[in-house]
């Protein structure tokens, strides 16, 4: 059984070497990333609202979408009610002090 005493003294030497040194700090290092791309991603899907009635993009009806504002790019809306509705309720004036 000479062979099988060399398979298995092989497959400790292999099984000792594994994990790799550093295998631990790569890990972390992985879900630091993983945690960093939650942190950019989240807001910026949060950011994504109707500012008038608050709908999610990803609550809309399939095949629409949030539009923004043409003129200061800064906020979205689900429709064109919404968007008359928070221009006449004071959009407009912020609206144009992004233009300016």
């Amino acid at each position: 059984m000479k062979g099988a005493e060399d398979l298995l003294e092989l497959l400790g030497q292999i099984g000792r070497g594994f994990p790799q040194p550093g295998w631990r700090e790569m890990m972390r290092a992985a879900a630091d990333g993983r945690e960093q791309n939650r942190r950019i991603v989240k807001p910026s899907l949060a950011a994504k609202r109707c500012a008038t009635c608050h709908v999610a993009e990803v609550e809309m009806e399939e095949g629409k979408s949030l539009r923004k504002c043409a003129r200061c790019q800064l906020v979205w809306y689900c429709s064109a009610d919404c968007q008359k509705s928070d221009w006449h309720a004071g959009h407009k004036r912020l609206c144009r002090v992004h233009d300016a």
